[in-house]
């Protein structure tokens, strides 16, 4: 076994998202020199069940292994349409880490530095559409750059609700965890009281949803410190993500030749 090659594994599936104990069983599967090796990675995230398979290639040139890619299978609780599944591809462009596929497979928006088409570098949101496939089976990544114009902060802004937001550091760690397509949990500061909430992203409506402890969504605050609850749950919000992944053809899909096009917005 290459112990060099085994070191640069061991720290890509790290930056993958995925624990050290993993590294054992991998090692024991280098060292029979077999061309393809699977590692297996079943985990629970709330009541979801996870099992992520690592997928590793021998070369044919020397005994040097490669970490092509992984597939997430998801399986939520009460679903009666099975696993939901997708491939997600290591040391390429646009790489996702584990953390994210999971948001992704939950209809949820993930923020990345990503390439286009063209190889034109861009920051944007990205959602798979559970409508259209590729050759492979996977669902296709739709991706909304700046030209999309959705501005987190400005978003969040209009929720002054939200505690976290009163300190710059609690805000950057708030928007960092969003654009890695988090349900975020924060403190709303109601009436002078403090509660639960959690927060969500829709880029493609260009707001942010947010709910109390009791999973209703509140509405756009006009004055700080209030906030007006519409009745609505946390499941009709997270439904409005889904929604979007049935609606119709996307931009992607149509001929685009201008600027913004080449910039990421689909």
């Amino acid at each position: 076994m290459n112990q060099q090659n085994f070191d640069i594994l061991k720290e890509r599936i790290k930056n993958t998202g995925f624990p050290e104990s993993l590294e054992k069983e991998l090692k024991a599967k280098m060292e029979t020199g077999e061309p393809k090796i699977q590692v297996k990675y079943p985990t629970k995230i709330g009541t979801d069940e996870i099992e992520a398979t690592l997928n590793f290639r021998k070369s044919e040139q020397n005994d040097n292994y490669y970490f092509n890619n992984y597939q997430v299978a998801m399986k939520q609780e009460n679903s009666t349409t099975g696993a939901l599944k997708q491939t997600f591809y290591v040391g390429r462009d646009n790489n996702y880490a584990f953390d994210e596929a999971y948001n992704l497979l939950n209809h949820r928006f993930v923020n990345k530095d990503l390439v286009n088409e063209v190889g034109e570098k861009y920051n944007g949101w990205s959602r798979l559409n559970f409508k259209e496939t590729d050759v492979n089976g996977n669902y296709k990544i739709q991706s909304y750059g700046q030209g999309w114009r959705f501005d987190l902060q400005k978003a969040l802004e209009k929720f002054p609700v939200i505690k976290e937001l009163s300190n710059e550091t609690d805000k950057a760690k708030l928007m960092d965890s969003l654009k890695k397509g988090n349900r975020q949990e924060v403190t709303l500061a109601q009436d002078g009281v403090e509660k639960v909430g959690y927060v969500i992203t829709n880029p493609y409506r260009k707001v942010i949803i947010v709910t109390d402890e009791n999973n209703q969504r509140l509405s756009m605050t006009q004055t700080a410190g209030q906030s007006e609850s519409q009745g609505e749950n946390k499941s009709q919000g997270e439904k409005e993500n889904q929604k979007q992944n049935t609606e119709g053809t996307t931009q992607k899909n149509k001929p685009r030749n201008n600027k913004r096009h080449r910039q990421g917005i689909s």
